[in-house]
């Protein structure tokens, strides 16, 4: 487990842009946080010094530029806090904390990730796959992104990364697989019978589609990483406020693992959900 020494330090905004008519790719500058985040990290963001919104939001890395000092997050505009976060003007600072949780990680005899991302699960696994990208081996790992959103006006329009297969599916059938996106990987799965000793199957979003995708990773018996999005008051693991049951069940004290701190990556058959 990476875990950094942490920072409240402000992080100043430096640029802002509009993916389609909710997500938001903010860019701030904050040298910690930059130099040393890593995929699947997130950072606790206080959006207003009053009572509303009260509590800091998690948001998940999305890309970091180190040389520059600057580090990305990808939001979607849905409540008081993030409605802050998008009318932020450049040179705005906001309290911040991070970078926080663990990390992904990839098995020295894998050859193939598999990467699944539902709604605003995506910045974590878009880090993870330029990552992975990166790295140097005689035999450089295949990368497979599938996004899933739910019509093609709500589909983030991100850049592609060279070297990574990318899958849309849309709920409607608007763009690209008609279907959500645990779907869209039974029909990719079906066609290329991944080997399951050489692959594995990452996976943020929505608890609804984590059920799913858990699902399909244990009925199929392929290794897997989870990221899970919960509500996270403090992010250091006091408030316990984001637990969740472990596999299999334990009594007292270990009958649960905290998102932030014990997270947010699991194992896929670590947790319920």
């Amino acid at each position: 487990m990476i875990r950094h020494i942490t920072t409240n330090k402000p992080a100043r905004l430096v640029h802002t842009t509009s993916i389609n008519k909710t997500l938001r790719i903010l860019v701030f500058h904050h040298l910690q946080i930059a130099r040393n985040a890593r995929p699947g990290q997130f950072v606790q963001i206080l959006t207003s010094i009053g009572l509303e919104p009260f509590l800091p939001r998690p948001m998940s890395v999305f890309s970091t530029q180190p040389r520059e000092g600057t580090f990305a997050i990808l939001c979607a505009v849905i409540g008081p806090a993030t409605e802050r976060l998008a009318r932020l003007a450049i040179g705005d600072e906001l309290p911040i904390i991070g970078p926080l949780g663990n990390v992904f990680t990839f098995p020295r005899n894998c050859e193939h990730a598999v990467l699944v991302a539902g709604g605003v699960g995506l910045p974590p696994l878009d880090f993870w796959a330029r990552r992975l990208n990166t790295i140097k081996r005689k035999n450089p790992p295949e990368i497979t992104l599938l996004i899933g959103a739910r019509s093609n006006t709500e589909r983030p329009r991100i850049a592609k990364i060279n070297g990574v297969r990318r899958w849309w599916s849309t709920d409607d059938g608007s763009f690209g697989f008609h279907g959500n996106v645990v779907q869209l990987l039974q029909h990719l799965h079906t066609e290329n019978r991944w080997p399951i000793e050489k692959t594995v199957i990452y996976g943020c979003g929505p608890r609804p589609m984590l059920q799913a995708l858990q699902k399909w990773i244990i009925e199929n018996d392929y290794p897997g990483q989870l990221s899970l999005e919960e509500m996270m008051a403090c992010g250091f693991g006091v408030c316990s406020g984001c637990a969740v049951p472990v596999r299999p069940a334990r009594e007292g004290y270990e009958k649960y693992k905290r998102v932030c701190y014990d997270g947010p990556v699991f194992d896929a058959r670590e947790v319920f959900l």
